[in-house]
């Protein structure tokens, strides 16, 4: 199943922030990103090897 890059994206940056006002939306984005990718590094190679070429205006 693919992943949608802006899901990863959300649980990254959920995990890489404790709020103290929800602790549990940073508890819950660590274990799905532990769930599907192990640990953020690959979680955030994912994202990175996903995303799609920005277009570069052409040289004449």
């Amino acid at each position: 199943m693919k992943l949608p890059i802006s899901l990863v994206k959300t649980w990254l940056e959920l995990s890489s922030h404790i709020d103290p006002e929800s602790p549990e939306a940073c508890n819950s984005a660590i274990e799905k990103i532990n769930h599907y990718f192990g640990n953020p590094d690959i979680a955030e190679d994912y994202v990175y090897s996903n995303k799609k070429p920005t277009k570069t205006p052409s040289r004449v």
